[in-house]
């Protein structure tokens, strides 16, 4: 099933392509998150194929159903009290 986008914001300024495998956007996984409820791996590859073929999409995947960027970064700022702190969890996977 090809999942439209339906959030604006999401379709003009987030068109970074999370999954090669199937050419999805952040945007699209973004409306399977928020529009269309998924909350694991598998329910957004049911919505929109991402992280249906080589998995390697599946880490920005899990960053975005926790509410993160899908890039990896190794440091991103604390919510509380402004400082970097190590976050990324891909690396050896």
């Amino acid at each position: 099933m090809a999942l439209k986008t339906k959030n604006k914001k999401h379709s003009e300024g987030v068109n970074q392509v999370v999954c090669r495998c199937f050419n999805v956007s952040e945007a699209k996984i973004r409306d399977a998150i928020e529009f269309y409820g998924s909350t694991e791996v598998a329910q957004v590859t049911e919505q929109t194929r991402a992280g249906g073929g080589c998995n390697a999409c599946i880490c920005r995947i899990k960053r975005m159903l926790a509410g993160k960027r899908p890039t990896c970064t190794p440091f991103e700022s604390c919510s509380t009290c402004g400082f970097s702190v190590q976050q990324c969890e891909c690396e050896g996977k």
